[in-house]
């Protein structure tokens, strides 16, 4: 690879690279040349490596390109101004990406507070069942209890055989109640 096909590929991988350059027919079509011109020119072909070319990416990039340097190779690819401009971009992305990270973070814990909702939610439902389960025994405790003392008040007054009888049917009543 010759000196002044190496200075254009730099050039187009810092195209690519800070640019949105994605292809060689992106870079023909920013300088108005033909794909095949640039792809040569990428190649090495002396023919289309010209001053020309390199005068017309310094217009096209204006302020990005040292053109002392795409001619002779003396100095930098990229003027001062253009790397000032990276260094921006870089911080710029780097505290983007930043951002990104915080807005993940952020994503994943709401996705945690409503995975806690809804087993929040589920163990609200048992809760409510259980206490309707208590009321229930409870209501029935309640019944037997009164159904205890009906029957000590009745055993004292009418004796115990009359009791046992009214405990019977008592029963009886109970077990044909459904739950």
């Amino acid at each position: 690879m010759n000196e002044r096909q190496k200075r254009l590929n730099e050039v187009y991988e810092h195209l690519r690279k800070f640019y949105g350059i994605h292809t060689q027919s992106d870079f023909a079509n920013a300088l108005r040349k033909s794909r095949n011109a640039i792809t040569l020119a990428l190649n090495g072909d002396e023919k289309y490596l010209t001053n020309k070319l390199f005068k017309n990416i310094c217009e096209a990039y204006k302020g990005v390109f040292n053109l002392d340097y795409l001619l002779t190779g003396n100095g930098q690819l990229i003027t001062h101004e253009e790397d000032a401009r990276i260094g921006m971009h870089e911080q710029v992305k780097t505290e983007m990406e930043q951002k990104a990270d915080i807005l993940e973070l952020y994503a994943q814990r709401i996705r945690l507070v409503d995975d806690l909702r809804i087993t929040l939610k589920e163990e609200l439902a048992e809760v409510r069942a259980i206490r309707t389960e208590l009321q229930q025994a409870r209501d029935d405790f309640r019944d037997a209890t009164n159904r205890i003392t009906q029957l000590i008040s009745l055993s004292t007054s009418t004796g115990y055989d009359a009791a046992a009888e009214s405990l019977n049917k008592q029963s009886l009543q109970s077990s044909n109640k459904t739950y």
